[in-house]
């Protein structure tokens, strides 16, 4: 269960450093912080 639980938080910590690049890409459009996604994470764009 550490094993998962130690896997939970990097993912996490991933997660939350990549969204708080993501909005600031977004902010100012440079997008080069954003480039480093891992092969196991993916993110899906939505058009409403």
């Amino acid at each position: 269960m550490l094993e998962l639980e130690e896997r939970l938080y990097e993912f996490t910590k991933m997660h939350d450093e990549y969204i708080r690049d993501w909005n600031q890409a977004m902010s100012s459009g440079d997008t080069s912080a954003v480039d480093r996604m891992s092969e196991d994470y993916y993110v899906t764009f939505f058009k409403r």
